[in-house]
């Protein structure tokens, strides 16, 4: 049977620790990209630019991506930050999303995890999954805010119905111990489940053990779940 009670909730934290891993990627040097590449993202900053000056905010976005990743302009996070911010002013959720992220990690300004909560609540009050993720994942571990599990569920939750994988998988996982809501072994194999057919590391792992603990009728009822959540979202299999 799994962990409850008051062992689970002492060892929760550590259960249920989940890497921070949605940095925007850094590309390469620019020695390792080749010459079609770099004509390719020259081309596409040449583009962005009279537009993103001209207040497109979809533009401003792309052109901060560019800069921050060093294609094709030298990175500068700085100037990154500051096609992020002008995009974001105008409600573009990805990048208001990554100013959350700039101040997170301190990319082109100062770290402020306190910004960074605030960006990133802005982003999940807009519907952006990322941002619901790393929401939840500051009250599910406490992170400027205080711990508040049932908080990190709901957040969860949001992300997790969007099909966002690491959320699906700490929401069965705090289904699993009891975590924001009482232990629910239906809901935890359904979430797990999710994450696991969706790759994600540990989640397995996580849904073969709760599968041991359930009967045949709670197996039955997960399973017509999982069904149910891929018929609507055919685009996630």
């Amino acid at each position: 049977m799994l962990v409850s009670g008051a062992t689970a909730r002492l060892n929760i934290a550590l259960l249920i620790l989940v890497a921070f891993s949605m940095r925007p990627a850094i590309a390469s040097s620019e020695t390792a990209q080749n010459i079609h590449q770099r004509t390719k993202t020259s081309t596409a900053y040449n583009n962005y630019l009279p537009l993103a000056e001209r207040g497109d905010r979809v533009a401003q976005h792309a052109l901060g991506d560019l800069y921050a990743q060093g294609k094709g302009v030298s990175q500068n996070y700085v100037e990154a930050l500051k096609w992020y911010r002008k995009a974001a002013e105008q409600g573009y959720a990805e990048a208001v999303f990554k100013l959350g992220w700039s101040y997170a990690k301190g990319l082109g300004i100062p770290r402020n995890k306190e910004q960074a909560f605030n960006w990133y609540r802005k982003a999940a009050d807009q519907g952006h999954a990322k941002g619901q993720y790393m929401v939840g994942m500051m009250y599910t571990l406490g992170l400027v805010v205080h711990r508040d599990y049932a908080q990190g569920l709901e957040w969860h939750r949001k992300a997790a119905d969007q099909g966002h994988g690491k959320a699906q998988l700490m929401l069965g996982r705090m289904y699993s111990y009891g975590a924001g809501a009482p232990i629910n072994l239906v809901q935890a194999y359904f979430w797990l489940n999710l994450a696991s057919v969706a790759g994600v590391k540990g989640a397995a792992e996580a849904h073969e053990l709760v599968s041991l603990a359930m009967s045949a009728d709670q197996f039955e009822q997960a399973e017509s779940l999982s069904q149910a959540w891929w018929a609507k979202h055919p685009s996630v299999l």
